[in-house]
């Protein structure tokens, strides 16, 4: 079971997120922070595909930022990890918002 805290959305917010980044750069970093938790927890793409219920060659695409990750996706994989998912978010909003726009891959 994943656990999550809600907090009230303030009346004004009209859905609009203003950021100095662009979706690939993010998609980008959440990919990088994936990688970085697997190797830090000494997983193979392998396992740590089978444990998240994905195939390898998507989990691929996901660590390169190839492909964006839908929601259930990434709790599959942060859970597998035993990491938090907003850690993981937190991380590379970080990364992503010190990389140029477009940058370049690792």
């Amino acid at each position: 079971m994943v656990k999550c805290q809600h907090w009230p959305v303030p009346a004004s917010y009209d859905g609009a997120v203003s950021t100095n980044y662009s979706d690939d750069d993010f998609a980008r970093a959440v990919g990088v922070e994936i990688v970085a938790a697997r190797r830090m927890k000494d997983m193979s793409q392998e396992d740590l595909a089978k444990q998240a219920g994905i195939g390898v060659r998507t989990l691929s695409r996901y660590e390169h930022g190839d492909a964006s990750l839908k929601l259930n996706v990434l709790w599959a994989i942060t859970g597998a990890l035993g990491v938090e998912t907003f850690t993981i978010l937190t991380a590379a909003e970080k990364r992503a918002s010190k990389e140029p726009q477009g940058g370049t891959r690792g």
